[in-house]
């Protein structure tokens, strides 16, 4: 992985020119997914460049004739003969554009470069074809290189990139220790050049660079970049010019989330043993006199990767971040209680259908399970966040349901979901446990339609087409920008400093218009829940009953409640 201008190109390029010219019989290969990076100022006119310059600068000791073979994607050290015949030192250079992997299979080279390997679609299956070519038993006959930079917003994959990458000796690759990435140190991924080892301006005449001074310099541009009311410029500043790895790897192309802020966020929670120690892994289980209660497992699997592997463990587990915050408030009826109130939490899912899906396992869908907790007057949050999640294929659909209504049982919150995709599946299960009254109806708010008209037929969840997903996608983007506060440095918080799921961010990262997002799709019930409980709220009508403070809507019907040893006067129709 490495910023863009580093050299690679000509760096690669020239070890095909130097097998060409001291080789006799060799063939050099470059593959690339799309042929712009072969042949459009791409490597293969490095290679050009390279050959013409021997052929007219060496006293005709180094020419070689290419009368056989003599384009751009394909070049043979050959001359024909009075009779015809093909003789030379006949080594080979052969362009290949890749849109299919077989395309590589026979290409038996003794060099193979992968130019822009993030634009591969399948690259990890093009490698583990193109291998055996420089191999014979536990013999290296060839090397492969690949190679790609960030930014790719017309790549196709970079899945396989990655994971070649963060993984090098399972692809037979060199290794090196990463000590780019903080947090990182003692692992294991290929070699990374950051951008500031490409600055010639902050190097001395040996070519050593200042490396503070070119991450000053790049943090600087990167600085007037965020500006930008474009989110993309910034993005794509970070992915060509990286100082981290992560950062080499991030998705461009339709991705509308703020990727680079949520790569920090990621690197913030994983860099933290604070934030890490808070996520707790585990389960639900139901005990006698208390009813459902959280345990953590030490064998709890949680799913932080996007998109899931063939060989996974996908049953999942509950992620605890927050335990149910509990006070003392007055219930609707007038009785003072303690416990969790109504209308703090809220649960949003996005469910799966079938209980054996056909396929193979990376690509089957996950259930998504998020309890909300709102800003209310009961507690400090000065946002909406995700306390608690489950995020998994525990078995069938009445195994995920009932993970859910436990949740719903321990955060006393109502639950909403797409009818479609196995939602009906959700009122069927709760209507035999006799829990529909946890079920929240369709909301108002999305459907435009007034409360009095539809107040006694509503049904149970939401239905979401592809127009008003798209449109909760938009919501959701902005709501993960919108500031919500300071830290102690003055610096702003949003929305997405509240996000804890690494595996939701990783989705994030890596969303696009074709894939399969369950984390995201939940988040996007979360977006049209929010704004109905808004809704609600500000339909509500404030009552003018007489309280010790005076006759005025706003003081009365006052309740209390204690919060952290502190005492608070609260109405419910404040808004």
């Amino acid at each position: 992985m490495k910023t863009r201008r580093a050299g690679f190109s000509y760096k690669e390029g020239a070890d095909g020119v130097y097998n060409y010219n001291f080789i006799p019989g060799s063939k050099s290969y470059y593959f690339a997914a799309i042929e712009q990076y072969l042949t459009t100022d791409g490597i293969l006119n490095k290679v050009q460049y390279n050959l013409e310059f021997l052929n007219q600068n060496t006293d005709t000791y180094w020419l070689k004739n290419r009368m056989e073979k003599n384009t751009l994607l394909h070049q043979k050290a050959s001359y024909i003969d009075e009779h015809k015949n093909v003789k030379g030192v006949l080594s080979e250079i052969i362009g290949v554009i890749v849109n299919d992997p077989d395309k590589v299979r026979g290409k038996d080279g003794i060099k193979i470069v992968y130019e822009e390997a993030g634009s591969f679609k399948d690259l990890k299956r093009a490698l583990a074809i193109s291998t055996p070519s420089v191999t014979e038993g536990k013999t290296l006959t060839g090397q492969i290189s690949v190679f790609g930079t960030g930014g790719e917003e017309k790549g196709l994959d970079m899945d396989g990139l990655e994971e070649i990458f963060k993984n090098p000796r399972l692809f037979d690759m060199l290794t090196f220790e990463n000590d780019w990435e903080e947090g990182y140190q003692g692992t294991e991924c290929g070699v990374f050049i950051p951008t500031y080892m490409a600055n010639p301006s902050i190097m001395d005449k040996h070519g050593n660079a200042n490396i503070q001074e070119g991450v000053d310099y790049e943090n600087k541009i990167r600085v007037e970049k965020k500006k930008s009311r474009d989110s993309r410029d910034y993005d794509l500043r970070i992915a060509e010019n990286p100082l981290r790895p992560s950062e080499a790897l991030l998705r461009i192309g339709s991705n509308i989330f703020p990727k680079a802020e949520l790569l920090e966020q990621q690197n913030r929670i994983l860099r933290s043993k604070e934030l890490m120690g808070l996520l707790n892994h585990g389960e639900i289980v139901n005990v006698a006199n208390k009813g459902p209660v959280f345990q953590v497992s030490e064998n709890a699997k949680p799913l932080l990767k996007y998109p899931h592997k063939d060989d996974e463990d996908i049953r999942g587990c509950v992620t605890m971040f927050e335990a149910p915050l509990r006070c003392k408030y007055t219930t609707k009826g007038g009785v003072v209680t303690t416990g969790v109130p109504d209308d703090v939490y809220v649960i949003v899912l996005d469910p799966y259908y079938k209980d054996d899906p056909k396929g193979k396992k990376s690509t089957i869908s996950l259930g998504a399970c998020y309890v909300v907790k709102q800003t209310s007057l009961y507690f400090s949050n000065k946002t909406e966040q995700d306390v608690a999640w489950f995020v998994g294929r525990p078995g069938k659909t009445g195994d995920l349901f009932e993970i859910v209504l436990n949740l719903s049982e321990m955060y006393n919150a109502q639950i909403q979901s797409e009818i479609s995709g196995g939602g009906q599946g959700l009122v069927d299960y709760c209507r035999d446990k006799k829990k529909l009254h946890r079920l929240m109806f369709e909301p108002i708010y999305i459907n435009k339609t007034e409360v009095e008209k539809i107040s006694k037929n509503r049904s149970y969840l939401m239905d979401i087409q592809a127009d008003r997903k798209r449109q909760g996608l938009i919501y959701y983007a902005d709501y993960l920008k919108t500031v919500v506060g300071l830290d102690e440095n003055g610096n702003e918080m949003l929305n997405l400093h509240y996000v804890f799921d690494l595996g939701l961010i990783d989705e994030l990262l890596k969303f696009n218009d074709d894939g399969n997002f369950d984390r995201i799709s939940a988040q996007v019930v979360k977006m049209f829940t929010l704004k109905e409980k808004n809704q609600e709220r500000l339909r509500r009508k404030p009552r003018t009953t007489t309280s010790i403070l005076g006759t005025r809507s706003l003081f009365s019907n006052p309740s209390y409640i204690k919060n952290n040893g502190l005492e608070f006067l609260l109405k419910d129709d404040i808004i």
